[in-house]
């Protein structure tokens, strides 16, 4: 007979697990959940503002988390994207405001 403490420490485990990835968002296939990060008044309170106007081509942004099929992009990196990368991709989760891009769509990984 199985032991079922066992199954059941090994659920909870993986419960805390899943509660401790931040943003509570996991991205499917090789999609990237990212969080703008605030330029001037770029970013205001739970919602993505983008700028108007062509003056900014190119946004920054903080990968809170990654799809399982991402190949070159970690939680935690800066990376570049251009503004059609995350035109109606953007949502509020949790009051924070996410946008969910394809790792195709990342120009670069920046240093912090």
């Amino acid at each position: 007979m199985p032991d079922n403490d066992a199954a059941v420490e090994e659920s909870v485990e993986a419960t805390d697990e899943v509660k401790l990835s931040g943003s509570g968002v996991t991205p499917i296939s090789a999609r990237v959940c990212i969080q703008l990060v605030a330029v001037g008044e770029s970013i205001r309170e739970s919602t993505i503002i983008l700028p108007a106007g062509d003056s900014v081509d190119t946004y920054k942004a903080d990968v809170v988390d990654i799809g399982p099929h991402v190949e070159y992009i970690k939680v935690g990196d800066l990376v570049l994207l251009t503004i059609g990368a995350i035109v109606g991709k953007a949502f509020v989760h949790r009051q924070e405001a996410y946008a969910i891009v394809d790792e195709r769509d990342v120009l670069a990984v920046l240093d912090r």
